[in-house]
């Protein structure tokens, strides 16, 4: 691994979710867990989606302790790691992760 990336594991920053009960993210002591009952039509959502949108709000949440260090993300997902690798993804088929209005709770 290039010097230049602070690992996961160094950062102490891990995400996941469950295709059906919900995601979490934790960084250091600082922790979020949320089910996805209340995400409107979170069911229809694939799993890739859930796993982004566990990383996304992590970023979202901690960003700011997070600025200037390159992160190294190690999710267990194929879909995501090349979605990350690639830095695009086809917007029909995830629109629901980038689309207004798209459910952020408040943790």
């Amino acid at each position: 691994m290039p010097e230049f990336f602070t690992s996961s594991d160094q950062t102490m920053l891990f995400t996941d979710a469950s295709g059906s009960i919900g995601f979490a993210g934790i960084l250091g002591k600082e922790w979020f867990a949320l089910r996805w009952d209340p995400v409107p039509d979170s069911d229809q959502f694939q799993i890739a989606i859930k796993e982004l949108f566990s990383i996304v709000l992590a970023l979202e949440i901690w960003g700011k302790s997070l600025e200037n260090k390159e992160i190294l993300f190690l999710p267990d997902n194929e879909v995501v790691v090349y979605v990350i690798n690639k830095q695009s993804f086809k917007k029909n088929s995830y629109e629901t992760c980038s689309s207004p209005g798209t459910y952020i709770p408040n943790p």
